[in-house]
């Protein structure tokens, strides 16, 4: 028996050739990706992988502090740096997934520049071109981190975090839909909290409150809408409120057992 003879008996004795497990194909997929990759610092890759955890976190103080500094004159521009800091950090984050619209970090400086020039009287226009400007960016994240969170084929902190984000910014943008209606129909909305809102002037911040409540399908009935059309928004925001935690929710835990069979 040759050489050649030999060979063969030892490949049929070891069997077909294995296909490599799924786990296998995911670390080698993540390689090439990374080697596709141009190199990060330090600090950008720090910031790539905690980066929806800063979101996170700014979202938390906007939430946690806002309320304390409203009789305050710095509870305005507080809220605008908070609002600012959460595009930036929702855009930069989700940038380095690859996951950003185009166009989008042109309508980001659009929109910070009119924010910021109407916040500070530079530029007379009212709230309502940045709050359009704000709601049409809102969206495009909203876009982009369900496009993320969708695609996700492993469980881990970043997605948790990102994940959360989403849900908070739909409650601002919802917010940010709310006091433009407000705007363009005044007496879409009543309640005790409008009243103080619009002697305060800081109307954002109020509905921002009603948003999250009725996001939770909570309602405390200190705001309430008074026109069909701001009825019709509370109504689709409570129904996206309960399907994201149904649908987001399952998801994960599918990619969550999926990746547990993957492993074993």
């Amino acid at each position: 028996m040759g050489p050649e003879d030999g060979l063969s008996c030892a490949r049929s004795a070891r069997g077909p050739p294995q296909r490599p497990s799924t786990a296998t194909m995911l670390i080698e997929q993540e390689i090439s990706m990374s080697q596709d990759t141009p190199a990060f610092s330090p600090r950008a890759l720090a910031f790539k992988r905690h980066g929806f955890q800063y979101l996170l976190m700014v979202f938390l103080v906007f939430l946690l502090v806002g309320p304390f500094l409203e009789d305050t004159a710095f509870a305005k521009y507080f809220m605008d740096i908070c609002v600012t800091g959460i595009l930036v950090l929702a855009a930069h984050a989700i940038d380095t997934r690859r996951r950003l619209l185009p166009g989008t970090r042109a309508l980001l400086i659009i929109t910070m520049s009119v924010l910021w020039l109407n916040s500070f009287g530079w530029l007379e226009l009212g709230p309502k071109p940045a709050r359009i400007l704000l709601l049409v960016f809102l969206t495009s994240l909203i876009y982009s981190f369900f496009a993320y969170v969708f695609s996700a084929r492993r469980v881990d902190g970043n997605l948790i975090s990102a994940t959360l984000c989403l849900y908070l910014l739909l409650g601002l943008a919802w917010g940010t839909a709310y006091a433009l209606l407000e705007a363009f129909i005044p007496g879409s909305f009543q309640g005790h909290l409008i009243a103080d809102s619009q002697l305060t002037g800081n109307t954002l911040s109020f509905f921002q409150y009603f948003s999250y409540v009725t996001l939770t399908s909570l309602g405390y009935g200190d705001i309430l809408p008074a026109t069909q059309q701001a009825a019709g928004l509370c109504q689709l925001e409570a129904i996206i409120g309960q399907f994201f935690t149904a649908v987001v929710v399952a998801r994960l835990v599918g990619v969550q057992v999926s990746q547990q069979f993957a492993q074993d």
